[in-house]
């Protein structure tokens, strides 16, 4: 880039800072653009990204141009925040970005932190047709070639786990560090049925109108009696879920569900080689610490964390031991 260009790029960001302005298009999209960007010195490229600018020095003027980029067919919602080395965060059934919003603000003060929503949930696009784990690791795959990055940590909890694990396989150069929370190489029949009862619970006309009672019989499998003894905990937890301004529809869910249900990495699990954090609750009874066993003796380079006295669900549980296994890890793997 020339020093003339250099300079202008320079001055835009500076208006933009004075002027605050809302929403930011930073248009870069001739080739000779993106070959321009790699060259950007590594502190200003800090702050952009193709097409937009995502997070300015002070962290408070974060804006972004466009909410929702395309990738592999659909168009996906997305949002990034704090600077530094890139971590993803894959949600699993049923869950829109809003579930990693808490540790991805607290980790952002360290790292550049990325959440989006899978194909079929929260502002995503939700095609009715046939989904598999693989196809929603090549949309992440897609996002993060949108974004021009790689050597990212990627975390992915339960079905996001099983994404992840497609996405370390089928995509590992783009991948620094994996962390797998709560997740499975392949569903067994205990584990099909499961979920197989999920589809038959939310078709009912009781529950399909009222996500907040639905999801009430899906969190018996995900937490222990510990929460249900906590005083308001669950009303409150169902409150949230029911104020969801994007809930997933049913037939989204049933397709994200037979996914699931189709999952198997278990013959390829041992092609990810990168560092691996594996973390499991040892009272899981949806992904009991068996699955955690299988993935940590088939990864050679991989971690196995277990969190006492918690369910599947870490975030209502445990919130402050997973945060606190997920940051150790990633700042142990900190260039």
């Amino acid at each position: 880039m020339s020093g003339f260009r250099h300079l202008s790029l320079i001055c835009h960001i500076l208006t933009i800072c004075l002027s605050n302005i809302t929403y930011i298009t930073f248009l870069l999209n001739s080739k000779y653009a993106k070959k321009s960007y790699r060259k950007i010195s590594p502190i200003l490229r800090k702050e952009i990204c193709i097409k937009k600018i995502y997070i300015l020095p002070n962290n408070k003027f974060y804006q972004r141009a466009l909410p929702k980029i395309n990738v592999n067919g659909i168009q996906m919602y997305y949002e990034v925040m704090g600077s530094g080395e890139s971590v993803i965060w894959v949600s699993g059934l049923g869950d829109d970005y809003l579930s990693w919003l808490p540790f991805a603000k607290d980790l952002s003060k360290r790292f550049r932190c990325i959440v989006f929503d899978n194909r079929g949930v929260g502002q995503s696009d939700k095609p009715d047709t046939w989904y598999s784990i693989k196809m929603m690791a090549d949309d992440t795959a897609a996002l993060l070639e949108e974004l021009d990055l790689d050597r990212v940590h990627v975390v992915g909890h339960s079905m996001g786990g099983a994404i992840a694990q497609e996405l370390a396989i089928g995509h590992p150069k783009r991948l620094k560090t994996i962390t797998l929370l709560a997740t499975w190489p392949k569903t067994d029949a205990l584990m099909q049925d499961i979920v197989e009862g999920w589809k038959l619970i939310i078709k009912s006309k009781e529950l399909e109108s009222n996500r907040a009672q639905f999801m009430r019989h899906i969190l018996r499998w995900c937490l222990t009696y510990r929460y249900y003894e906590k005083e308001g905990a669950m009303e409150e937890t169902l409150k949230l879920i029911a104020e969801n301004p994007h809930p997933q529809p049913t037939f989204a869910f049933l397709r994200q569900v037979d996914a699931c249900i189709q999952h198997n990495t278990l013959s390829r699990i041992h092609q990810i080689k990168i560092p691996a954090h594996i973390i499991v609750g040892d009272e899981d009874i949806l992904t009991p610490p068996r699955y955690s066993k299988i993935l940590a003796k088939r990864i050679k380079n991989s971690k196995l964390t277990i969190i006492k006295e918690c369910g599947h669900g870490y975030a209502l549980e445990k919130p402050k031991e997973l945060e606190q296994a997920i940051f150790q890890f990633l700042g142990s793997h900190q260039a």
